[in-house]
């Protein structure tokens, strides 16, 4: 395992806040460096690279949720301060369903976090057949961007859900609220949802919990470990070839190739059926050369520390698996 998945040339593109991979077999120079991988069907695929992929329309919420959690804590002291006025007079009925509107605007939100992460599960396993398929063509088409965006936001997601625990207060109170005040409560979650809702943002890593569980077995896996492998070679060899003046440059790339990187090994850590996941002796992908790369060019980059906790704690398999050499490089 620690040696398995390697890769072979490999390029890797950045829009915004997600990255693709892309198995490119011809460039040509880009005058801001590097190069820039070509495609006799990018122009086809699509006119309009900076737009969400008309294809795969879940790719359009992705950029709004990202704003909504990490803009999450705004006000969050006047939603602390309504709820400990509601708590202090629990007969006060008018002090609770106060609260429940200081509320409202953001915790409303987490609903639709859940059916989002519910979509991108159900799209998961046809993007993943669709990537595998441009890769054979050694073309970079919708899925390919569609997926490496889910991908990227994925593990940006749930590293902004672990630095604010407010969500998970605020959606607590809420629910507890419903018995009392069930009308008003409503306005907030739709009570018919609100265990499923419940469940989802109780987890620390809710959308690479929710999107392993659509991985298809082993099929899934291996393009799973295909996309991490891919990413490890393209970060260590500091080599991302599509560089367009869309992409933000060579630092933006990276850094969105490294997210892909760890989401796609997570999930896999977490969907394989093989003893051990990604860690284990029969993975696809090299957890040492994904760790070894992620360390690399990870360090000094903004979110390097939550990807290295993503694989030291999102993973299912890194305590009981992951090799010396691999803890070595994760903890030092």
């Amino acid at each position: 395992g620690e040696d398995a998945g390697a890769a072979t040339t490999t390029t890797t593109t950045t829009n915004g806040d997600a990255g693709a991979v892309h198995d490119g077999s011809s460039s040509e120079h880009h005058p801001h460096g590097g190069t820039t991988a070509t495609s006799a069907n990018d122009a086809d695929d699509d006119p309009h690279p900076g737009a969400p992929c008309a294809a795969y329309p879940e790719v359009a919420a992705l950029e709004t949720t990202m704003a909504e959690i990490r803009g999450y804590n705004e006000a969050q002291e006047a939603r602390n301060a309504a709820i400990r006025a509601a708590m202090a007079a629990p007969d006060n009925d008018a002090a609770l369903v106060a609260a429940l509107r200081t509320l409202k605007s953001r915790v409303s939100r987490v609903g639709a976090w859940h059916d989002l992460a519910e979509q991108l599960a159900s799209l998961l396993p046809r993007l993943l057949v669709a990537f595998e398929a441009e890769l054979a063509e050694k073309r970079f088409a919708a899925a390919t961007r569609a997926l490496s965006r889910i991908l990227a936001f994925v593990v940006a997601f749930d590293s902004a859900k672990i630095a604010t625990p407010g969500i998970q207060n605020d959606f607590s109170f809420v629910k507890r609220a419903a018995s009392k005040a069930p009308r008003a409560a409503a306005e907030v979650v739709d009570a018919t949802k609100a265990s499923a809702v419940s469940l989802f943002i109780a987890q620390p890593s809710p959308m690479l919990a929710r999107l392993a569980l659509a991985v298809d077995g082993d099929a899934g896996c291996r393009v799973l470990g295909t996309i991490a492998s891919l990413c490890a070679s393209t970060a260590a060899d500091h080599a991302p070839k599509r560089l367009a003046d869309r992409a933000g440059g060579a630092h933006d790339a990276i850094d969105a190739c490294l997210r892909v990187m760890t989401s796609a090994f997570v999930l896999y850590d977490r969907a394989a059926r093989t003893p051990g996941g990604a860690f284990g002796s029969g993975s696809r992908v090299s957890a040492r050369k994904v760790a070894s790369a992620l360390r690399k060019r990870g360090a000094g980059r903004d979110g390097f520390e939550s990807l290295l906790a993503a694989l030291r704690y999102t993973t299912l398999h890194y305590a009981s698996h992951a090799s010396p050499a691999v803890q070595a490089i994760v903890e030092r």
